[in-house]
């Protein structure tokens, strides 16, 4: 049986086409499919809040994941696996071999404020958003008691009087130069020479946040963001000692916890005496 040149062609261009498709396909399996068959994240990055200049780190862990792992930064990769290089403050840490490909940032600021993300390129899988939120501390004043401080991101003006209360405020608590996790401890110390030293803060819009120290009673007067007031001399107790007199013995540098009930009580407090 003789075939005509063309028919002929025709089957010999449909066997080379379906032996490149056929390998293109094993070549998509092995890129795409292996290595993240079964992987999975173990640890996702969580939104964070982070004062400047302090170090933070997001998690992401990938076990049994061979593959190339990507940190995106508001949609824009900072790199590819551990090459960080063009950001120095960026370093991915952790064990390789298990899986682990944490973001650490070592001096956090403003610029670092965004949205990010891990993402496992042949498994075809992202982690969830993350976002982190940077705060600065504020210029001080004349007017401002040494006590007295203002933490902003960088949605807030620099001047500090720029921050309208999109929704009811959520205290969160600061001490010294971190932020506190858990809102619903306040923490307090007792200054013998000035008074109870209590540090407060609110967040008055979606990732807006304000840090301030009060001193009961509170020695100066100070504005900041425009609606937040603190008023009051040395003869004002702003906060009753007596909501604290329930307390362990507290002595210089000693912070103590309070309980569910008084938390609410000394918010509301907090409340009226920033006016918000």
């Amino acid at each position: 049986m003789i075939l005509h040149p063309k028919p002929l062609n025709c089957i010999l261009n449909t066997i080379h086409l379906c032996r490149l498709l056929g390998a293109a396909f094993d070549l998509l399996a092995v890129f795409c499919l292996s290595p993240g068959q079964a992987s999975s994240f173990t640890q996702q990055p969580q939104d964070q809040v982070v004062i400047a200049g302090q170090p933070v780190t997001l998690l992401c862990a990938i076990p049994e994941y061979n593959g190339i792992v990507l940190w995106i930064k508001d949609g824009l990769a900072l790199g590819v696996g551990r090459d960080l290089s063009s950001y120095p403050r960026y370093l991915v840490v952790g064990d390789h071999l298990s899986g682990e490909h944490h973001l650490k940032i070592l001096r956090a600021d403003l610029q670092d404020d965004a949205i990010y993300e891990c993402q496992a390129i042949q498994a075809a899988i992202r982690s969830r958003p993350a976002r982190l939120t940077v705060l600065e501390v504020g210029p001080k004043s004349d007017i401002i008691a040494p006590t007295l401080s203002l933490l902003y991101p960088r949605s807030i003006s620099q001047k500090g009087i720029d921050c309208p209360a999109q929704r009811s405020p959520d205290l969160i608590w600061g001490l010294e130069e971190s932020v506190l996790e858990e809102i619903s401890l306040l923490r307090v110390t007792w200054e013998a020479k000035e008074g109870l030293l209590m540090q407060c803060g609110f967040r008055p819009g979606p990732y807006a946040a304000c840090l301030c120290a009060a001193m009961v009673p509170p020695p100066h007067t100070a504005q900041w963001c425009g609606q937040v007031s603190l008023t009051g001399t040395r003869s004002t107790v702003a906060l009753p000692r007596n909501l604290h007199k329930h307390m362990a013995q507290v002595l210089d540098e000693t912070f103590e916890e309070i309980t569910e009930a008084d938390y609410h009580n000394v918010r509301q407090h907090i409340i009226a005496l920033f006016r918000i």
